[in-house]
């Protein structure tokens, strides 16, 4: 569908402030999309807008590369909790409307919408170039000394400090009120400590305040946590202005 409405916009590259009609194009995943501005009735033709429409994620293309839940306890450096997802495909993706779901390590995931409006999921928004990083800041805690560096994303998760299960999910929904959810939205999944009761394979190291867990050389994944992420002391948080092409 096509809406059509005023409103009042700065174009930049227009000597003058004028007013026209903005012209929106919908499509059918229910994203909108600036196609033009129409300054007709100031006595100026219709100005062009040109835009380029970013994939969504599937599976292969996003894996959760860092996650950190002892930001602000005792002992930390960084005052936040935070998790980290790497763009290993070679195009830039919109993230907007995925999520990351989080438990603790033996705890239920959450159903429907309610794992927004619990604390268990952050929505993820905006584009991640090939080969970048998108830094999720989660809670802070009342101590450490250091902020993270800016954040692409920002949430309100409080992380456990030595354990934790994250799902990465290409919505919004509640990926379901058990220990260990399944289904295609899932594109990738950690379980972290030996007292996670879902992860891939085997579970990754326990993390600790002062230490994340960090996924392995070239961000790799063989959909073994264990094989695929390594203690890292300290925590290296990376955002979206850091990173490297992705292997091919």
């Amino acid at each position: 569908p096509t809406f059509t409405g005023a409103t009042n916009y700065t174009v930049m590259d227009l000597p003058t402030t004028q007013t026209g009609v903005v012209y929106v194009s919908g499509d059918a995943n229910g994203n909108a999309f600036l196609r033009s501005i129409d300054f007709s009735n100031s006595g100026i033709l219709k100005y062009p807008y040109s835009y380029t429409k970013y994939d969504a994620p599937v599976a292969g293309d996003l894996v959760i590369s860092q996650a950190y839940g002892g930001g602000g306890n005792s002992g930390s450096v960084y005052k936040n909790d935070f998790l980290e997802v790497y763009n290993k495909s070679g195009k830039t993706l919109n993230l907007t409307g995925m999520s990351l779901q989080y438990a603790s390590t033996t705890g239920n995931f959450v159903a429907a919408e309610t794992a927004l409006t619990n604390g268990q999921a952050t929505l993820l928004y905006g584009l991640l170039p090939a080969g970048k990083y998108a830094l999720v800041r989660e809670a802070a805690g009342a101590g450490g000394t250091t902020d993270l560096p800016t954040p692409d994303v920002v949430g309100w998760l409080a992380m456990g400090g030595t354990g934790f299960k994250v799902a990465l999910v290409t919505d919004s929904n509640g990926i379901g009120a058990v220990t260990c959810p399944t289904g295609a939205t899932i594109i990738d999944f950690l379980g972290a400590s030996s007292t996670a009761n879902c992860y891939e394979t085997a579970a990754a190291p326990a993390p600790s305040n002062t230490a994340s867990v960090i996924r392995n050389c070239n961000n790799v994944d063989t959909n073994n946590n264990s094989a695929d992420f390594a203690v890292c002391n300290p925590p290296l948080p990376r955002n979206s202005s850091m990173g490297t092409p992705p292997l091919t």
